[in-house]
């Protein structure tokens, strides 16, 4: 083994695992951002299909963001239309 291949080896045990929260807080990210892109209002359905997410836990965690949005005032629930959401500021104020 050369020292070049200890030192390549001692990098990769040095990194940083992934954490589920910055998995959670780049989901959150991604979430804000098609929120505040999108004019109309949408359902969630429409938020897992944009992001391509498939997983049961990602769209667990996309209801949790929506409504955490919801409790922060960003967005808004429309009566007329069960299941529908849209956002306060188009146009993309930041949360």
């Amino acid at each position: 083994m050369t020292t070049n291949d200890h030192v390549v080896r001692e990098k990769i045990i040095e990194e940083k695992p992934i954490e589920a929260e910055d998995i959670e807080q780049s989901l959150s990210d991604k979430v804000k951002q098609w929120v505040t892109t999108t004019a109309t209002p949408f359902s969630t359905t429409e938020v897992y299909r944009e992001l391509k997410l498939t997983t049961r836990k990602d769209k667990k965690a996309v209801v949790v963001i929506l409504l955490r949005l919801i409790k922060e005032g960003g967005l808004e629930k429309v009566p007329t239309s069960k299941g529908c959401l849209k956002c306060m500021e188009y146009g993309g104020i930041p949360f």
